[in-house]
């Protein structure tokens, strides 16, 4: 019944703990990797999410959508706490952090 719903976009955390997957209902869910547990679901876009990249230490979660938006969400609590509403004027389709991970990238249809 969960995986019903195409999943656009997976990533595995640094440690290989938890995996993240996006998906064309707009959310992005976090699984623990050994049992299959959902742990947390990430809601705030408006449409498919379609890239996802864990921070180097796993404490973070960069998400892109078809909304034309960038999240960056804290994982010890699963808020969203940076929305990037204006870096896109098309589809985002990918995001990545730099090996630091202080900062990230994204890329979409229009850069």
């Amino acid at each position: 019944q969960r995986w019903r719903r195409t999943r656009w976009r997976c990533d595995a955390s640094p440690f290989r703990a938890t995996v993240l997957s996006g998906s064309e209902d707009s959310r992005a869910v976090l699984w623990e990797a050994a049992s299959g547990r959902q742990l947390y679901t990430l809601q705030g876009h408006g449409s498919w999410v379609l890239g996802a990249a864990f921070s180097a230490d796993g404490s973070h979660v960069v998400t892109c959508s078809s909304d034309q938006t960038v999240r960056n969400w804290d994982l010890t609590t699963g808020a969203s706490v940076q929305t990037l509403a204006d870096s896109h004027s098309d589809q985002a389709w990918g995001v990545a952090f730099d090996p630091s991970g202080g900062r990230f990238c994204s890329v979409g249809d229009d850069r």
